[in-house]
């Protein structure tokens, strides 16, 4: 297995001035592990939240962040969104689904509109 060297945390900005933490949770290569533990795709193994290896990556949707106008999302859907990612994490490394059988995040939010009836967004 490659050696890789950890690095200080620090912040980065993406293609919209929107400061990123670089840390585990904010690379491309991080996914859970069935139990729901943080795992790297590349290195196979477990990491630290505040884990930044020299293979850290943005993630493609927060490269994105700063598209929705300044609305921010509801803890409540973020919890879904994230508690179904879970599941779909552990079914594919069960092998039951393929990665191209995910759903997409708009798939997720009308899911989640349809099933609670409110908003993703927090509307003051």
């Amino acid at each position: 297995m490659k050696k890789t060297k950890m690095r200080k945390e620090k912040s980065v900005k993406n293609a919209r001035s929107v400061e990123i933490r670089k840390c585990c949770a904010s690379c491309e290569h991080m996914s859970y592990d069935c139990d729901g533990r943080r795992m790297c795709k590349v290195l196979k193994r477990a990491r630290k939240q505040k884990a930044v290896c020299t293979l850290w990556m943005m993630r493609q949707v927060l490269q994105k962040a700063g598209n929705s106008g300044g609305l921010v999302k509801t803890r409540h859907y973020l919890l879904y969104a994230m508690k179904v990612r879970l599941r779909e994490e552990k079914a594919v490394s069960a092998g039951l689904i393929t990665e191209q059988q995910r759903l997409s995040v708009e798939e997720i939010r009308s899911q989640y509109v349809a099933k609670f009836n409110r908003s993703i967004y927090f509307l003051r």
